[in-house]
Parts: C-alpha cells; structure tokens; sequence
C-alpha cells in the first residue's frame, strides 16, 4: 500500500470497539472526566483549572487545580497544585494539598504537602512540611 493509497476502513481487522455495559450498569464518572494536557513547550503565567484530568510537561507560575494532576519529567510547577490525585515526577515549588500524593523518582520538590494518603519511590527530592492524615482523623 502506498502512502496516498486509499484505504477502505471497512477491511480493517485491527478496529475494536468496546462492547457495551449490560443494561442498569453505567460508566463510571472517571470514564467520562475530559484530559488535558499541556507539552513541554508551553510556558505560562496564571492560574489552571480544571474539573478533569491534567497531564502537565509545561511550566507555569500560578496556581495550578485538577481533579487528578500528573506532572512529567520536565513538568515544572511554581505555585499551590491541588486536586484529589497528584502525581509529579517533575518540579514544584509552592504547596501541595490532595487526597493522594505520588512523588515519583525524578520529583523534585520544595512545598509543603498536606494529603490523606502518601506515597514517594526512591530519589525523589522533598524539602518542606508533610502532613498526612486520613479525612477525619485529628
């Protein structure tokens, strides 16, 4: 086949579809959240918000707000990232605050964390206040 060979969709052995939820069963809200992302050659100034999910290689000096945020290598964040899940392996200056925490191991991290849950891998750099309580504990 050539590169501007028309090509019949029809024949295409390789196109799976998801077979439908029995009937009374629904998606649940996370297959339904929109993502966004943001790539490593845009830089910005002001705040981001969003109700969904967040994929962030960029920078930004703001406030940054996802439903759940991952932050990439190279990802840099100078400012408060809030969300129910927050995973970075890139860097962040500023605060934290979530229900989960992912440090991952090329995270390089100076702000004060406050989370339900917590969790870091090996090499990720922390510097500044972690509190870790479970919602409804004192």
């Amino acid at each position: 086949m050539s590169l501007f060979s028309k090509h019949d969709a029809s024949s295409d052995d390789e196109h799976v579809t998801r077979q439908p939820l029995p009937s009374g069963f629904k998606d649940s809200p996370r297959d339904v959240r929109h993502k966004s992302i943001v790539q490593s050659d845009l830089v910005i100034q002001g705040d981001i918000k969003t109700t969904g999910f967040l994929e962030f290689s960029g920078k930004v000096t703001g406030n940054v707000s996802a439903d759940t945020l991952i932050v990439h290598a190279g990802g840099y964040i100078k400012g408060n990232a809030t969300g129910n899940h927050v995973t970075t392996d890139g860097e962040t200056i500023g605060s934290i605050k979530a229900g989960d925490v992912t440090l991952k191991k090329n995270s390089q991290t100076q702000a004060d964390i406050i989370c339900d849950r917590f969790a870091v891998e090996t090499g990720a750099v922390i510097k500044g206040n972690l509190d870790v309580s479970a919602k409804g504990q004192s």
